[in-house]
């Protein structure tokens, strides 16, 4: 059973120096995200680290670029491709 404690331990260490390396690596525009991640508690994994970075920074790129990006966004959602109905002509 002591094994099985070591082994969980090891593994949470491990996804923390994941986490600090991930982090050491963004750009210094993302500085308060970074400080943001460091204060959630429990402290997240790689892969809750990198959603909630992405998230941050599509937030902030919709922001800067205004309607623009959302207006493309919502041309495509609504554009449709007209399926063909007779395959006979093709």
């Amino acid at each position: 059973m002591a094994y099985a404690i070591d082994i969980q331990k090891y593994h949470s260490i491990l996804q923390e120096e994941r986490v600090y390396t991930f982090l050491d690596g963004l750009d210094d525009q993302l500085d308060h995200v970074r400080s943001d991640v460091l204060r959630l508690q429990p402290f997240p994994s790689i892969e809750q680290t990198y959603a909630y970075i992405r998230m941050k920074d599509l937030r902030q790129s919709v922001m800067v670029l205004g309607a623009e990006v959302v207006v493309n966004g919502a041309v495509m959602a609504i554009k449709r491709v007209k399926p063909l109905t007779n395959f006979a002509k093709v």
